[in-house]
């Protein structure tokens, strides 16, 4: 077999081969892979993904939303007027029922007006004080209940029937044209108060 080749002189560097104008790695900087069609999924699955999860979120929020462990009403009100002061005792008698699986204990009571005149707010008084105002003002011990106090303990599905005094800087005029009035009681371990009108 003959070699046809032309020898090499050895001490002859190669030369590179010839490189043609265009050919070769080209790099496109045309497109960017940081932008948002390279990052994110098409518009119309992205909104339904996003519509799904708010819809879902909105149903356990619904079913998980803190409800009033009791409800009640109010059955009476009796005033009297405190001379000379602008000053009015209210007993309010409420019906209240428990409502829930379980115990309720009372940790707070207060009284809330809207006259004319705006809102006011009133903590209830203490049982401890009661048979005191009733002795001033027999009035108040109308159709009178046990004192609705802090710490009481209303019983699973148990209806009790309960007297609120408070006082209010008011006339008794005004306080019988009043648009609203209602009790709030907050039980403990409980962040929904439970509003009695």
């Amino acid at each position: 077999m003959t070699n046809n080749a032309e020898p090499q002189d050895p001490g002859t560097p190669l030369a590179p081969p010839e490189a043609s104008p265009g050919a070769g790695a080209t790099i496109s900087i045309g497109e960017d892979f940081g932008t948002a069609k390279r990052n994110f999924p098409p518009a119309v699955t992205l909104a339904v993904t996003i519509f799904a999860v708010m819809f879902a979120g909105g149903i356990f929020a619904y079913f998980q939303q803190a409800k009033p462990r009791a409800g009640g009403s109010i059955e009476s009100v009796t005033t009297a007027q405190v001379l000379p002061d602008q000053l009015t005792l209210a007993a309010i008698n409420i019906a209240l029922q428990n409502t829930s699986g379980k115990a309720m204990w009372i940790k707070t009571v207060r009284v809330e007006l809207q006259t004319s005149n705006g809102p006011q707010t009133a903590d209830a008084m203490a049982a401890a004080d009661f048979q005191r105002f009733y002795t001033a003002f027999p009035a108040l011990q109308t159709n009178a209940q046990p004192a609705l106090s802090p710490e009481d303990k209303i019983q699973p599905g148990e209806s009790v029937k309960r007297t609120v005094l408070a006082g209010f800087h008011t006339t008794a005029e005004e306080f019988a044209q009043r648009k609203a009035l209602s009790i709030v009681i907050l039980p403990y371990d409980e962040h929904v108060e439970i509003v009695v009108k």
